[in-house]
């Protein structure tokens, strides 16, 4: 019998944070953040991205093309992460909305647990910190994604 903390609910965070546990797959989702505009191929139409290259993220995680394409596989599952056929080639990027589902079902739960949390202790996080960092990562989210998906969350309750 698994446990379902929220019955009738869809836990996206469960799905999301099972696929980002494993630390190969954590890394590739900071290279598809992170890497600089010259591992990322774009459409010369148009500008959009198409994402970076598998041979790119195979050499930076240091990882077999089978290991590389098996953690790809569970992060697209997971809706984090998606292709670019072009040609011969396929590209990854982020998907948008994938990790902003996981940052709004956290500050979701920061809410809940700041409603019935003790009164604060010095050393106790703050709510104010977790919504200003997702705050500041779904507004770099948004930046880099095709302007045609972008999409706003409200933050404020």
């Amino acid at each position: 019998m698994a446990c379902d903390p929220a019955p009738g609910r869809p836990n996206v965070a469960l799905k999301l944070t099972e696929a980002l546990a494993h630390p190969a797959r954590l890394t590739i989702v900071r290279l598809l953040a992170e890497l600089p505009d010259e591992h990322t191929a774009f459409d010369p139409r148009c500008g959009t991205a198409y994402g970076v290259c598998f041979c790119h993220l195979k050499e930076k995680t240091g990882l077999s093309g089978p290991t590389v394409s098996h953690h790809l596989k569970i992060l697209r599952e997971a809706g984090l992460v998606e292709g670019v056929r072009v040609g011969r080639w396929t590209y990854f990027r982020l998907k948008p909305g994938g990790l902003e589902a996981l940052a709004h079902e956290l500050l979701h739960l920061a809410r809940q647990a700041e409603s019935r949390a003790l009164p604060k202790t010095p050393s106790s996080p703050s709510l104010s910190l977790l919504q200003e960092f997702l705050g500041d990562f779904i507004v770099e989210q948004a930046n880099q994604a095709p302007q045609e998906q972008v999409r706003t969350i409200p933050l404020a309750g």
